[in-house]
């Protein structure tokens, strides 16, 4: 059985507009939808820092039409060139994209462009609406704003992030609210016209690449943007005791020391010391882990979440956006296969299914970000020793990968041939119609 080109029509409220719902609101609209977003900002926001859009949410950008607007707000990036704290001579290993290309950007730039691409769609998105009731087990569902009004849907899809209330409201009895650790990120940028003139930090500026440096307890990333500077994120695994729950709910983000920043990365290369000489404000985010569900779908078959609200992670696999991506295209796909003879009654069937399909790989992706974490930040030793040989045997033997012959794995080793290729070559449309086509 093909999805059917006359599928069913659902009513849709998307609780979020960050980027993972506008997106949502894009695909949905884009198939006949009616699509009602509900975002509690006044506003799309201005803050966010730099992310990477993978290669295979690159792909279901693409099939949504938007590859190109992609392109237009990205720098596109080759591999990820991997450094020790110790050595500022180079970088010791290199990890190639492959045949395929991430895209490197920011996320106030993808919220735009999301929006924009759901309006053209067709979607409503209507800001200063604070969701604060559901009724999920009324056919429609419903959902309250703190204005008074309420909405109804045939189907309500929850992109409200990783404090998400409506994963709250489906889970009353449950603990779901974000877990604060000891991790700190800070993010800084500094204009490339600057950097251009500071000839130690030349080895950061080779076009279309991004420098990654490995230390005990803390590392850093860094690539060009699409605006004209270089952002770095620098990462401290152990910053102290992790504030308390009301305090992180108050504020991710919060005002950053550059000299406090340049001191806990002083022992790192010349580059990098070099480019923190020149930061003059920086931002810091505690990060918060996910408390586990047991399922993204309520209990009526009429709820689902998505993006962070669903599977946030932390983002050391670079892949928290580009799951979220994927799974709402993923779903927009899914829907194609609602008959029009079942009026919708087979809404909970089909999104069973998705996460049936859909899990496994942002589960992977959950553990993927933890170990890369502990990975990066290795003491000195027979471990650390371990990893950056690795690294430098990756960086010797990818250029010589014919990735055509290489077979994807979900289940190979991490940074093996065959679970990078599972990594980059995902297509989620071909996905669901493999899987829905195939014998359950």
């Amino acid at each position: 059985m093909a999805p059917s080109v006359e599928h069913f029509k659902f009513r849709i409220l998307i609780v979020g507009a960050g980027p993972v719902g506008l997106t949502a609101a894009t695909a949905l609209s884009q198939d006949g939808h009616s699509v009602t977003v509900l975002e509690r900002h006044p506003d799309l926001q201005a803050q966010g820092g730099t992310l990477t859009v993978q290669p295979a949410a690159a792909r279901a950008y693409t099939h949504i039409g938007l590859g190109a607007a992609l392109a237009a707000i990205s720098i596109t990036g080759h591999g990820l060139h991997f450094w020790s704290y110790k050595d500022s001579s180079g970088p010791i290993g290199v990890v190639s994209y492959g045949n395929m290309k991430a895209f490197m950007t920011e996320r106030p730039a993808v919220q735009r462009m999301a929006y924009d691409a759901s309006i053209v769609a067709g979607a409503t998105v209507s800001f200063n609406c604070h969701v604060i009731g559901l009724d999920q087990n009324a056919l429609p569902v419903r959902l309250w704003t703190a204005d008074g009004r309420e909405y109804t849907a045939d189907l309500i899809v929850a992109a409200d992030g990783i404090k998400s209330k409506i994963r709250q409201m489906i889970y009353p009895d449950r603990d779901v609210e974000p877990v604060p650790t000891r991790e700190c990120i800070f993010q800084s940028q500094v204009p490339l016209h600057i950097l251009i003139s500071d000839d130690r930090v030349a080895p950061y500026l080779a076009p279309n690449t991004a420098h990654g440096t490995l230390g005990p307890g803390k590392f850093s990333i860094c690539r060009a943007t699409a605006d004209g500077n270089l952002a770095m994120t620098s990462i401290a695994m152990d910053y102290g005791p992790p504030p308390a729950q009301g305090d992180i709910n108050a504020s991710w983000t919060m005002p950053g020391d550059p000299d406090e920043l340049r001191d806990m990365f002083k022992a790192f290369p010349v580059p990098q010391r070099a480019y923190l000489e020149h930061v003059s404000k920086c931002t810091k985010w505690r990060i918060a882990i996910a408390a586990e569900i047991p399922k993204w779908i309520g209990k009526s078959g009429h709820v689902i979440l998505v993006g962070d609200a669903a599977h946030a992670m932390v983002p050391h696999a670079a892949q928290a956006l580009s799951q979220g991506i994927e799974s709402v295209v993923g779903l927009a796909q899914i829907l194609r296969w609602a008959r029009p003879e079942l009026n919708g009654t087979d809404l909970p069937q089909l999104l069973e299914r998705f996460e049936k399909l859909r899990r496994p790989r942002a589960d992977k992706f959950i553990k993927l970000s933890l170990n890369n974490a502990g990975n990066h930040s290795l003491p000195d030793g027979p471990q650390q020793e371990a990893r950056d040989a690795q690294l430098r045997k990756l960086g010797d033997e990818q250029p010589n990968v014919d990735w055509d012959e290489v077979v994807i794995d979900i289940d190979a080793p991490e940074r093996s041939m065959e679970f990078t290729k599972w990594v980059r070559d995902y297509d989620i449309v071909a996905e669901v119609n493999q899987f829905m086509t195939a014998k359950q």
